[in-house]
This record gives structure tokens, C-alpha cells and sequence, in this order.
């Protein structure tokens, strides 16, 4: 699976992210990182540009949770939100905060986040998968 990957706006926290990304690439994953303090647009846009199966958000602080939902704003109003899985980790995410922003998963850590993206990339039928 193709994965685009970045810190969500307004956060600059690099080692979750540089974990998940190095993790997804010795699992075969081809992976775009955007780096840190990534724009809503530059997500979108790097995820059309690498035709990303997975767009892979890291928010360590509160102050970026909105850019998440941002992301997910602006795929729906592009009518492209079900070409894409989003999957969520960070201290400010919680399994019932990515559930209600209608995420495709969410990981506590790299190796659960790397498993959710496995198995979104195996799954023919996506249903909102979290491990």
C-alpha cells in the first residue's frame, strides 16, 4: 500500500511519526513523509499526487486535533473521502475521539498503527478498522 504520512498543523513532535514511517517501510509500505506541521491541503494534495491508499496523521498536541477533521473536510468536500483510509496516533487522540471524527483507525503506538494499516490495505470491504 502506498501510505502518506506527516504531523499534523500546529505540532512539530517528529519521533511517533519517524517511527510509524520506518516501521511502515520495512513492512513493504511505499511512504511519502510530509514531515511536521503539515497543512490540511498538503496532506490532500500528496495524497492524490502519490495516489496514497492511507493518509497516516500524527497529533501529539490538542491544538492540532481540528486539522485532522480539517483533512477529513476537504476530502469530502472534493467527493473523495472513500478513496482514502485516515489513521490517527498521538497523545492527543483517543479511541473514542477518532472514532466520533469518523476515522479509519487509530494507533496507540507504531507497531498497533502499522497493524491497523495492514490490515486496511487487506481488507477488500474498509469498515473503520481499529485494532
Amino acid at each position: 500500500g502506498r501510505v502518506v504520512i506527516g504531523t499534523c498543523q500546529g505540532d512539530i513532535h517528529e519521533a511517533g511519526k519517524s517511527m510509524v514511517w520506518m516501521l511502515l517501510c520495512v513492512n513493504g509500505f511505499d511512504v511519502l513523509d510530509l514531515g511536521t506541521n503539515v497543512k490540511p491541503d498538503d496532506f490532500v494534495s500528496a495524497a492524490k499526487q502519490h495516489n496514497a491508499d492511507i493518509i497516516a496523521m500524527s497529533s501529539m498536541l490538542t491544538a492540532s486535533l481540528p486539522y485532522v477533521k480539517d483533512v477529513i473536510g476537504r476530502l469530502t468536500t472534493l467527493g473523495i473521502r472513500e478513496q482514502y483510509r485516515i489513521v490517527v496516533g498521538g497523545a492527543a487522540v483517543t479511541p473514542e475521539w477518532a472514532s466520533m471524527a469518523g476515522l479509519d483507525g487509530f494507533g496507540r503506538d507504531a507497531v498497533e498503527a502499522v497493524n491497523i494499516c495492514n490490515k486496511l490495505v487487506d481488507t477488500t470491504v474498509w469498515e473503520g478498522i481499529s485494532a
